[in-house]
């Protein structure tokens, strides 16, 4: 679980996604503390000579900053700057082409006409913008603009994309951009290939966005970073909006400067669409991708989300992924590692969610008071299918289960879950409560702690088939309890053909008047006194006025 097939075998989710992508790499000079590094444009994209490898061709417009004035936009006699550039192609009866020659050049511009916008290289090519507007602006529905090789600086926004524009990036590199780097509304499409934003809030001021896609917008990202932004990196919103994501690399978002909320790095909500392959998602804050009332169709393939942290503001939440209200949500081959909180949180009546192939391991307890930490929480009348889970190492629970949510568990392993920070208590494999619903097949819950099954609470119901338990631990707290399953409190399980072995205290535990069991061909073996004080050790225990109905079974060599 949590792995794709390579070319080599198989291999962890996220691991075909580079950190920079073609035409960047690693920027080595300016090393943050945590050891990964930004993108600077490859300098070999240069080529020889003022305009590298591009030649001149139809309807070509040759711009050089150091060339003297009055040229007339040949290779040999360029135009200055950028704006006589343009002018030039305007009045092109073919679809022009403007080149850039290194240097740095004035932007804030409203591209009028269709145009290729391209530059020696993005090394050696910046283009300026001016407070309060964007770099460029294509706003015109007849529009089709390329923008290539070019480095774009500061600014409201690096591109600002409205009134259904085409825009085309490729091997672009946006810095600093005041408010958003990359802005796209009304019903205007983009695609971006090779692109790179970095964030630029200034300190205690508001802005520093990715990417804000909105109103009906369609948008393809095909290996992009976005790093170092704020408040959100990548941020899709309205029915009809959609997004197509291949190989995105997504970090170090941080929290709105005015309040120190969010540090998300991917959000999609109030109907909007991703469709997500290859990706990583790590060092953000509050959540790594956050789904609120997502249109269905939205799906999550070979993704990792690691480190995410508590919101600033307060230290509360740190999800690696969050889906509310979101229909018909697909993830499959995902890794969620060292979040906090929750590796995924699943709530809302109207979610449903189907997971396969997924690892969660080493969730952390929220930063505002040490608690939770479980690999997988379903809540609020949530639906939720899973098959081929790994949850390891993860606290307070591996999956929990409330709110009169539905789940199905196939094929998977939940083990070595740890007691919660703050307390010790807790530990379980799967924790059941408040009316909710689990249907259980093949499945082993291993080494966890304290109740290796606990269903608690009137209504809360299991329903389970090849179930194997073992080697429950006791209570970091005080040694007691490492049963491998507990019904409780007027709860009820239905289970058949299925193993309690070497657990402690009580293999199969049932207590509380109104609770009751209906178990065939369970086998209770090698069941361990308490670590506390030595007691017990039941293979199968009833008890205070609950019901079973046993048949089946074997129970042997219990303490």
């Amino acid at each position: 679980p949590g792995e794709v097939l390579s070319a080599t075998g198989c291999a962890p989710a996220g691991n075909t996604v580079a950190a920079c992508p073609p035409g960047f790499a690693p920027d080595e000079v300016a090393l943050p503390a945590d050891g990964i590094a930004g993108c600077a444009a490859n300098a070999s994209d240069c080529g020889e000579g003022p305009f590298g490898n591009i030649q001149a061709g139809l309807a070509t417009y040759f711009v050089d900053p150091t060339a003297p004035a009055g040229g007339n936009g040949s290779i040999g006699k360029p135009l200055k700057t950028l704006a006589e550039g343009l002018v030039a192609a305007a009045g092109a009866p073919a679809p022009p082409t403007v080149v850039l020659a290194a240097g740095t050049y004035a932007g804030s511009v409203d591209v009028a006409k269709s145009v290729v916008l391209r530059g020696r290289c993005a090394a050696m090519v910046t283009v300026t913008g001016s407070t309060g507007l964007p770099v460029f602006n294509v706003s015109d529905k007849g529009l089709n603009v390329t923008l290539r090789d070019l480095r774009l600086l500061g600014g409201a926004q690096g591109v600002r994309v409205s009134a259904g524009a085409k825009v085309t990036l490729q091997k672009v590199l946006i810095s600093m951009s005041a408010d958003t780097a990359l802005r796209i509304s009304e019903q205007s499409i983009v695609t971006a290939n090779s692109l790179v934003i970095e964030g630029g809030a200034q300190v205690n001021k508001p802005g520093g966005r990715g990417v804000r896609i909105d109103d009906i917008a369609k948008v393809g990202l095909t290996d992009v970073r976005i790093t170092g932004c704020r408040d959100r990196a990548l941020l899709a919103s309205d029915i009809g909006t959609s997004v197509v994501g291949k190989r995105l690399f997504v970090d170090r978002t941080g929290a709105r400067a005015e309040d120190g909320k969010h540090g998300r790095g991917i959000e999609i909500r109030d109907g909007a669409r991703l469709s997500l392959t290859g990706a990583v998602v790590r060092d953000n804050l509050n959540a790594g991708v956050y789904l609120e009332a997502a249109a269905a169709g939205t799906r999550l393939v070979d993704v990792r989300v690691a480190d995410t942290e508590g919101t600033q503001l307060d230290g509360s939440h740190g999800e690696g992924v969050m889906i509310i209200d979101s229909p018909g949500v697909e993830l499959r081959a995902l890794d969620l590692e060292g979040n906090r909180y929750v590796g995924l949180a699943i709530e809302g009546s109207q979610t449903q969610v189907d997971v396969a192939n997924l690892r969660v391991s080493g969730t952390r307890s929220r930063i505002s008071d040490s608690s939770g930490g479980r690999g997988v929480d379903v809540d609020g009348l949530a639906n939720a299918k899973f098959s081929w889970l790994h949850l390891v190492s993860n606290r307070r629970a591996g999956l929990a289960v409330d709110g009169a949510s539905v789940v199905e568990l196939r094929a998977s392993l939940v083990e070595a879950t740890e007691a919660e920070q703050n307390d010790g208590d807790g530990g379980f494999g799967i924790e059941l409560a408040g009316s909710a619903r689990l249907d259980v097949d093949d499945v082993r819950l291993s080494g966890n702690r304290d109740v290796g099954m606990r269903v608690s609470g009137p209504g809360t119901n299991v329903h389970g088939k090849a179930l194997v338990i073992d080697g429950t631990l006791g209570r970091t707290s005080d040694g007691t309890a490492g049963r491998g399953v507990v019904v409780e409190g007027g709860a009820n399980l239905t289970l058949s053909a299925s193993r309690m072995s070497a657990n402690r205290d009580a293999g199969f535990l049932l207590r509380d008047p109104e609770s009751w069991a209906i178990v065939s061909g369970l086998v209770a073996d090698g069941t361990l006194a308490r670590q506390a004080d030595g007691r017990n050790g039941y293979g199968v225990a009833v008890t205070d006025g609950a019901s079973l109905s046993f048949s089946g079974g074997r129970c042997s060599d219990n303490h």
